[in-house]
């Protein structure tokens, strides 16, 4: 045979094998900031003592938590905007002003649950001192408390404030935020927080009844998302007639504001899973955190079916319910594998998720990140631990972790724009003389 042909089969080969053992990740991305970078308000620079946070705006604005080195120094929210340390600002500070000139804690896990909207609004919880936890958003640059022990609980509740919050939403495009909090009096409800009016409403109670048939008593709250439109979503409890004396059944609900809706129920043959490939129709067995809304007020929930966990869609418009991804599903990685339960993700304004995940049967990839937007399609790659991350203060190896955590009913680590363009992250990263850094990456999008 011809050497040359010969070389040339050896060469495709060759890159057929580099394809097929090399995971293909769509999205760019930027260090926004690292250990050993000096932020905006200090001389010294960041440590490894970051939290989990990360938030995205479809500017590129980057919320995160950090902690500078030195004594006397403690975990500070940023706002870098455009991803930049350059022109960054401190939205809360340990140790620093809360309004009402009350102060923010010095413990570590002061600062939870950042969210950023595209006017670069912010919404997150914060500890302070003797006040404990409260719920706060930066409007127009100024620091607005929403809810903590000091404040009263909105009507119908009278000379009671609030005692405990127990989940938050992201903020949403007009600035509000919605979270689950218990009041003095014992009562656990779901309240808004308009920041533009400064004002507080009381959205869904125990008691409340569903407005489906058979209806339902609303009964408890677990996690909460927020729509453009002030409609919400929660994750929660019903019960047949009475909250106190009958089975508590996981149950997924919407308020449009003057009705609330059941759209998926645990063991309920009104609501069963989406008739197609690969749930079915059968009935759902759990709900995990993480419930959100779109600006198209659609909803996005993680569900347990058949023994494997699944993302899926409800429209409300048309009251049907669409799998996203699912455990199980192909990797869409040349070098294949598939998807175990995703840890975190986000829904899109686009009507797709975004979600991290472990990677089984492909032990070169481990995790990664994936854009899904119906189960009929193979998730895109976007972000995988072997892939080569942007260089921080040294030089970059691999991803060795995506951090990630559950707080306040959200699941933390990551953030998207609301169209899809963008993805921040907390992550480990192994440099090239095996240390590993502490980093927040910001992606641009395919």
């Amino acid at each position: 045979m011809d050497m040359s042909r010969v070389f040339l089969v050896v060469l495709l080969a060759f890159a057929a094998v580099v394809w097929l053992s090399t995971p293909v990740a769509a999205a760019t991305c930027t260090a926004v900031a690292f250990d050993g970078q000096t932020p905006p308000d200090t001389t010294n620079s960041l440590s490894t003592a970051f939290d989990i946070e990360a938030g995205v705006n479809t500017s590129g604005d980057v919320v995160f938590v950090a902690k500078p080195t030195g004594t006397g120094e403690f975990d500070r929210l940023y706002l870098y905007p455009a991803g930049s340390a350059a022109g960054g600002i401190v939205v809360a500070k340990g140790g620093g002003p809360a309004p009402g000139g009350k102060v923010f804690a010095t413990s570590t896990a002061a600062f939870r649950a950042a969210s950023i909207n595209d006017s670069g609004d912010v919404g997150f919880s914060g500890v302070q001192n003797t006040f404990g936890r409260g719920i706060f958003v930066r409007r127009a640059g100024a620091l607005q408390l929403a809810a903590d022990k000091t404040v009263s609980a909105p009507s119908p509740f009278v000379g009671e404030t609030f005692a405990t919050f127990q989940a938050v939403s992201l903020i949403n495009s007009n600035s509000q935020i919605v979270f689950i909090a218990t009041t003095s009096g014992g009562t656990k409800g779901v309240f808004g927080y308009e920041s533009v009016s400064d004002a507080l409403f009381t959205l869904v109670l125990p008691g409340d009844t569903t407005s489906n048939t058979p209806s339902h008593v609303v009964c408890g709250f677990s996690s909460v998302g927020l729509s453009s439109t002030s409609a919400l979503v929660v994750r929660g409890t019903t019960a047949d007639t009475n909250c106190a004396t009958e089975p508590l059944v996981s149950t997924i609900f919407y308020s449009d504001g003057s009705t609330v809706t059941e759209i998926a129920r645990v063991g309920d043959a009104n609501f069963p899973s989406p008739a197609l490939p690969p749930t079915n129709g059968k009935l759902y067995t759990a709900f995990g955190p993480g419930v959100f809304m779109n600006s198209a007020n659609n909803i996005s929930f993680r569900a347990d079916v058949g023994g494997l966990t699944h993302l899926f869609l409800f429209d409300p418009i048309t009251s049907t319910t669409r799998t996203l991804e699912f455990e199980g599903e192909q990797s869409g990685l040349g070098s294949g594998g598939t998807l175990a339960p995703s840890l975190m993700y986000r829904l899109a304004d686009t009507d797709n998720v975004v979600l991290d995940a472990n990677i089984k049967n492909n032990p070169a990839a481990l995790e990664g990140f994936f854009s899904a937007s119906d189960a009929a399609v193979t998730p895109i790659p976007l972000v995988t631990r072997p892939d080569t991350p942007p260089a921080t203060n040294t030089p970059s190896q691999k991803y060795s972790q995506f951090q990630n955590n559950t707080f306040l009913g959200l699941e933390l680590g990551m953030g998207i724009a609301a169209d899809s363009s963008r993805l921040a992250f907390r992550a480990s990263i192994l440099d090239t003389a095996g240390h590993v850094r502490q980093a927040v990456l910001s992606c641009t999008l395919p």
